[in-house]
C-alpha cells in the first residue's frame, strides 16, 4: 500500500459505524496475533514483535474507547495514520484493508 491509498482507506474506515469499527479492529487484532506466532516460531524477530505489540496496544485502546462511546479518543483519520506510523504501510495496510472488507461484505 502506498501513501496515495491511505486517504481512501481512512474514508472506508470512517464510513463504518462504531460497532462495525470494533468488529473491524478485533479482526485486525486477530490477524496480528497470527503474525506474531509466525515471527516467534519461524524466524524470531524482536523488532517485528515490538511493532505488533505497539499495534495491539493502539487497537485495544481504540476498541475500549469505541465500546463505551468515549468521545475522548483519537479521530478516525488520526487513529488510522497512527497505525501506519507504527508499522510498514504494506504490513498494516493489507491487514486493515482485509479487516474493513470483512465488515463491508457483511453489510446488506
Amino acid at each position: 500500500m502506498n501513501a496515495d491509498q491511505i486517504p481512501t482507506l481512512i474514508s472506508r474506515y470512517q464510513a463504518l459505524s462504531d460497532q462495525e469499527k470494533v468488529a473491524c479492529l478485533a479482526s485486525l487484532s486477530h490477524a496480528l496475533t497470527v503474525d506474531a506466532r509466525y515471527y516467534v516460531s519461524e524466524r524470531p524477530s524482536i523488532e517485528k514483535l515490538s511493532v505488533i505489540n505497539e499495534l495491539q496496544h493502539q487497537i485495544s485502546s481504540m476498541i475500549g474507547h469505541l465500546s463505551v462511546k468515549d468521545d475522548k479518543r483519537y479521530p478516525d483519520d488520526v487513529f488510522v495514520r497512527i497505525l501506519f506510523d507504527k508499522a510498514e504501510p504494506t504490513f498494516i495496510g493489507k491487514r486493515l484493508v482485509d479487516a474493513i472488507a470483512r465488515i463491508e461484505d457483511r453489510q446488506p
